[in-house]
């Protein structure tokens, strides 16, 4: 998908995760605590002050890695009790938080794919990535925080 593409896709689905929270029983304006990683904060945070003033609500966001052990990480922040209303991060580690009985499992929403690509500088050797044990040894460094999908869960 190509970068406006998808980030016009990443509005439409934030928009449309904004407004289903709205309309879950939210009556009146109140405080929405949002945690979320890295990877949608940017897109997250054009559409937020758009969400609080057509719907009235005040989002209180907290950002942190979506895996990890680490004291600012989503998994410890919620396993400490801190507030969240809604948490956006890695399909994956919402799949986690879901079976720890941290967020809501049903609650899940997939808000976007991101695929790995790869491109070789104009004029480099071509490498051999048809054996995986020759990419990988040579060309991949794992990140500690794989973006596969993204999703959205609510607490509440």
């Amino acid at each position: 998908m190509k970068p406006m593409l998808l980030k016009s896709w990443l509005r439409v689905c934030l928009l449309a995760m904004m407004g289903a929270l709205a309309l879950s029983g939210m009556a009146t304006a109140a405080d929405v605590h949002v945690m979320i990683s890295a990877g949608f904060h940017g897109v997250y945070s054009e559409l937020a002050p758009i969400f609080e003033r057509a719907s009235g609500h005040h989002l209180i966001t907290t950002r942190g890695p979506s895996m990890g052990d680490s004291p600012e990480a989503i998994p410890a922040r919620l396993t400490r009790g801190e507030a969240a209303d809604v948490v956006i991060l890695d399909g994956g580690a919402a799949d986690e938080l879901g079976k720890r009985g941290l967020v809501r499992a049903d609650s899940k929403v997939e808000l976007a794919r991101s695929l790995v690509g790869m491109v070789v500088r104009a004029g480099a050797e071509k490498p051999d990535i048809a054996a995986s044990t020759h990419f990988g040894a040579r060309y991949w460094r794992p990140s500690p925080s794989p973006i596969r999908t993204a999703a959205a869960a609510l607490i509440c």
